[in-house]
Order: structure tokens, then C-alpha cells, then sequence
């Protein structure tokens, strides 16, 4: 990471390609219209919006000198910046400055409740996702769920958006009854634990690209990795795959060890996590919220309710859908198992039934992933 600007040059920085303009969406589910990549060039960094502007705020207004010129040997257009917006943008990112073509449009989901509205509702930190993934989003979007105050939420989130950090915000109360309807569920369904779901559901069903990345507030890469569009690639051509991840860091737990294949450096296996997944936004749509099996149990709020990660998780099991563990990307997650809440006599004898459940399957010796753990 930079900490600094970097001495411009004496010369204009080149970025070849025209500019990008927003493709016509995809129709999606229901008559709207999902977002596609578009069809021209893109470039990495963050001054650039999704349909191609420059984003709004300061870096808009330094970049207003940017003009197209032709290049007299290759006959080639291209923007040209001038010497103080190119140490500008050094200065914004670690990233190159790489031209890429019909990268992949991913929507860059993150919710925010009451112990990380604070951190998700400032200035900085949809970059600094970017950063870690080495990679732009065609839309940054902030989910507003369980605050302290809804309206200061929504008014921090709108001047983001005004400043070009974020592209779109979403407020769970406002959408979470249409979210149900269209996935076929019921308020009755989440439980009294609504908020490990519903923001999730809202996601699902937001009017965005075609790809979707949910990034939980506490995830983070230490090493910096594009792995999403290796991911999105071999999504592409292995239709089994319904989700992708980095890897993770759990003590006792090794995607290597527990994958059924390894392919182009992800393990390929069973199970799901909702704390950062790449997926498809039609197929988490077309998926059923309703299936249950055994080995869904092992989550650790299965007594209390069926969240989103089991629900998912239950589906991919009973219709042997895979996930893809980027083995070399590593990301970091506290342990959240302070945030669950206080049980009641009769889910803790649930939760006593479930630990029988699954020692008993996992005596089994089958290959079904419903009873597999």
C-alpha cells in the first residue's frame, strides 16, 4: 500500500481503450434487468464509476482534465490524464493502472449492523475491499439492517453515495416483505433471529449484476488477491460450482483435507459460509430456501433457528451443488460466537438433539452429502 503520492511525471499517463458506457442489463427474473459487463475496456483502480464516469467527488473534479487523443504510430485512441491526476490516482491505490477486457460485473454486497455500521458507513472502506481483492465492483452496495438509528444510517449511506463511494444502499425494513415473497418464504421462517437472514435475502434480490460478492464487515484478505475472477471463470465452465471463497483460517478445519477435487488451484467440496461467498445472483435466486438435512445441523444456531448459511447450505447438499475454495487467498474472521444469542430451555434441548443427530450420521459410511459431515 502507498502511503503517499508518488512524483509526477513530466509526462500525461496513457490508459488505452475508449471509454467504457453501461451495457443494456440482462432481463433478469420477474421482467428486471440484471447488469452485464461491459462490452468494451475496463480499467482497475477506483476513479472510474460502473457505467464509466468518473466517479463523483473530488477525484471527478481532478480528473476533469482528462481528454482522448490518438496515438500518430498506432492510430490508437486513448484517454489522456495529466501529470498531477496521474500521481493522484498512484497515490489512491497499490493497484496498476491494467486495461482489462469484459472483466466479469460483480456487485460488492456489505451489511452493516449495530457493531459495524460505524466502520461500514465511512469514507474508505468499499476501497479498501477493493484493495484486498485487487479488483473494482461494478456496484458497491451498503446494507442497512439492525442499527441504533435507521434514519442516521440512511443519511450517512446517501452521502456516500453522493460522494461516489458507494453506488446504492438498501434498508432491510424497506425490502425484506419483497424479498420473502419472491423466495417463497414467510417473516415466521427466520425465527426470532431474523437479522442472521434477512439482510441476505434482500441481497439476493436486489436489482444488480449478475455476479454478487456479500463481504462480511469483519472479513479481510492480509495479502491482497484478485480471486474472483479465476473464481467466476471456473464458475463458468463448471456448472456444479454454486459458490466460491478465499480460504479460511480455522484452527481444526482445512479446505484441502475436506475437498472432493482440486482444480486450477480451488478444492472443490460441500458446505457453505456466509461470512464472504461469490455466487451467481440468478442461481441464488432459482435455489430453494425451504430444503433441511441432517448434516445442516452442524451449524451452531441450528437450535435456535434455520439461517441463511444453513438454508444454502441444505439446498447445495440435496441438489450436490459445490463450492470453490481459492486455496492460495487466506482471509481473517473473528470469532463471532459472542454476537449469538441467549438460549432458551427448549433450544438447548435442541441443540442436545442436533449434537445426537449428527454424532449418529457421522458413523454413517455414505457418500450422500446430506448425512456427510
Amino acid at each position: 500500500m502507498h502511503s503517499g503520492l508518488r512524483r509526477a511525471s513530466t509526462r500525461p499517463v496513457y490508459l488505452s481503450g475508449s471509454p467504457r458506457r453501461r451495457a443494456p442489463g440482462a432481463l433478469g427474473v420477474g421482467g428486471r434487468r440484471l447488469h452485464q459487463a461491459p462490452s468494451g475496456p475496463t480499467v482497475s483502480g477506483h476513479f472510474a464509476g460502473p457505467s464509466g464516469s468518473p466517479r463523483s467527488g473530488r477525484s471527478h473534479q481532478r480528473l476533469s482534465a482528462a481528454h482522448r487523443v490518438t496515438d500518430s504510430q498506432t492510430n490508437e485512441s486513448r484517454l489522456a490524464i495529466p501529470p498531477e491526476a496521474g500521481a493522484i490516482l498512484s497515490g489512491m491505490s497499490s493497484l496498476p493502472l491494467v486495461a482489462t477486457r469484459s472483466a466479469p460485473a460483480v456487485d460488492l454486497v456489505v451489511n452493516c449492523w449495530e457493531r459495524s455500521v460505524d466502520r461500514v458507513l465511512v469514507p474508505g472502506f468499499f476501497a479498501s475491499v477493493e484493495n484486498q481483492n485487487l479488483r473494482r465492483f461494478a456496484r458497491r452496495v451498503a446494507i442497512i439492517n439492525n442499527v441504533p438509528d435507521v434514519d442516521e444510517a440512511r443519511a450517512r449511506a446517501e452521502r456516500l453515495r453522493e460522494d461516489g463511494e458507494i453506488d446504492e444502499f438498501l434498508v432491510v425494513a424497506d425490502e425484506i416483505q419483497s424479498a420473502l415473497y419472491r423466495l417463497g418464504l414467510r417473516r415466521a421462517d427466520l425465527g426470532r433471529i431474523p437479522h442472521y437472514t434477512d439482510f441476505l435475502l434482500v441481497a439476493v434480490c436486489d436489482e444488480g449484476s449478475e455476479w454478487m460478492l456479500h463481504w462480511d464487515a469483519d472479513v479481510r484478505l492480509p495479502n491482497p488477491a484478485n480471486w474472483v475472477d479465476p473464481a467466476i471463470s471456473l464458475m463458468q465452465r463448471d456448472r456444479r460450482i454454486l459458490v466460491a471463497n478465499p480460504n479460511w483460517d480455522r484452527p481444526g478445519s482445512d479446505a484441502r483435507a475436506e475437498a472432493l477435487d482440486e482444480v486450477e488451484g480451488f478444492a472443490l467440496g460441500y458446505g457453505f459460509s456466509d461470512q464472504v461467498f461469490l455466487a451467481h445472483r440468478m442461481d441464488l435466486l432459482s435455489a430453494s430456501y425451504r430444503r433441511s438435512c441432517p448434516a445442516s445441523l452442524r451449524y451452531p444456531l441450528a437450535h435456535i433457528a434455520s439461517i441463511f448459511e444453513q438454508r444454502v447450505d441444505a439446498y447445495m447438499r440435496s441438489e450436490r451443488r459445490l463450492r470453490a475454495t481459492h486455496l492460495a487467498a487466506t482471509y481473517l474472521h473473528p470469532d463471532e460466537g459472542d454476537s449469538h444469542p441467549q438460549t432458551t430451555p427448549l433450544e438447548r434441548l435442541r441443540r442436545r438433539r442436533n449434537l445426537l443427530v449428527l454424532k449418529l450420521i457421522d458413523k454413517l459410511s455414505t457418500s450422500d452429502p446430506r448425512f456427510a459431515i
